[in-house]
């Protein structure tokens, strides 16, 4: 092998990620998960907002008697 190649071979290797570092960065994806599906999205607060309103806005049946 040239030594050209034997330079681009070995440090294409260092940026290639290791498993240890795979590991962890599936490990950190893995323990993230709940915490993203925990919260509510811009498009549910509103949705609450906006039915909240309307719920309001209608009279109930004992003030309409």
């Amino acid at each position: 092998m040239i030594p050209s190649m034997f330079n681009l071979d070995h440090r294409l290797a260092e940026l290639r990620p290791s498993a240890d570092e795979l590991r962890i960065a599936r490990q950190l994806r893995e323990a993230a998960e709940p915490a993203i599906r925990t919260g509510r999205t811009t498009g549910e607060s509103v949705r609450g907002w906006r039915d909240a309103g309307q719920a309001a806005a209608q009279p109930s049946r004992l003030a309409t008697r």
